[in-house]
């Protein structure tokens, strides 16, 4: 269920913006991604991303020292106050930091609009993602 949802929520992003798009589990783990062959390996900077609690942003330098890792931003992605994985975007970091805000809540809206059409959206299949006060 997770890896289907994190498929959905790749593909959309990626269509929307024109750039290839991942979303990882807490562990750094491919989830889902616009390139398919990326899914099931390490994305190393998600690992900062998640310790750090932070959007991280990674150029051709930086990215070349990281396992699976391009150019682009990680931003961690936090469901009911819980890290739960990360969303990157491959492209010139700076470009999608502007975007920071949405792309750390896609996930929450995905869930909310299939929540609202009573679609089944969870975390690990544990338990029912609750929804915080958008800060919009």
């Amino acid at each position: 269920m997770l890896a289907k949802l994190a498929q959905e929520i790749a593909d959309i992003t990626s269509e929307v913006i024109g750039h290839d798009v991942l979303i990882t589990d807490k562990d750094g783990i491919v989830l889902g991604s616009s390139d398919k062959s990326r899914i099931g390996t390490l994305h190393q900077a998600s690992l900062g991303a998640i310790f750090r609690r932070k959007e991280m942003t990674h150029n051709e330098v930086v990215s070349s020292t990281l396992k699976g890792v391009k150019p682009g931003i990680t931003t961690p992605i936090e469901l009911s106050g819980e890290y739960v994985g990360t969303l990157g975007i491959t492209g010139y970091p700076m470009k999608y930091r502007s975007l920071g805000c949405w792309l750390r809540n896609m996930p929450r809206f995905y869930c909310e609009r299939k929540s609202s059409i009573n679609l089944p959206c969870s975390v690990n299949g544990l338990y029912r993602v609750s929804f915080r006060k958008s800060p919009f």
